[in-house]
């Protein structure tokens, strides 16, 4: 049994980060870019060959991306994590700027008011249902008020 020192788990934590930072960085290309083959990929992401032989090996394993022939897309899953985490990393970072320069009376010119973002949010179409939103938000991000 191999036993598991605070050094060692430390590292553990920091290589699974940089999968997944690798994985969201895969995702986004495919997200913006539709299709790709392994090479366009390649030169999208600026990733090694190996590390995005591995990473596009794991989402295919979880379903968030879909191989057919040389070509690669994002699946409905891969687009609602890749959707949510752009949502919530925007509206927090729009959020946080707005208590700070509140809280240190210093005036910032937003391009839109947090309302008006989350309206924006609110009335964009999708093709994916807003119930498959809310189950992965529960699932990933559950909300304890």
């Amino acid at each position: 049994m191999i036993e598991l020192n605070e050094k060692n788990h430390k590292k553990k934590d920091y290589r699974e980060t940089v999968k997944e930072k690798t994985r969201t960085i895969i995702l986004k290309s495919l997200e913006k870019e539709g299709n790709l083959t392994f090479k366009a990929l390649l030169e999208e992401t600026h990733l090694a060959r190996s590390t995005l032989a591995l990473r596009l090996k794991d989402l295919l394993a979880i379903g968030k991306i879909q191989r057919f022939y040389n070509t690669y897309r994002i699946t409905e899953m891969g687009n609602i994590e890749t959707q949510i985490k752009s949502m919530i990393e925007y509206l927090g970072l729009l959020a946080t700027y707005k208590i700070f320069s509140e809280k240190a009376n210093v005036k910032v010119d937003f391009p839109e008011s947090l309302n008006e973002a989350i309206e924006n949010y609110v009335k964009a179409e999708s093709k994916i249902s807003a119930k498959k939103y809310m189950e992965y938000l529960k699932e990933n991000y559950p909300l304890e008020i």
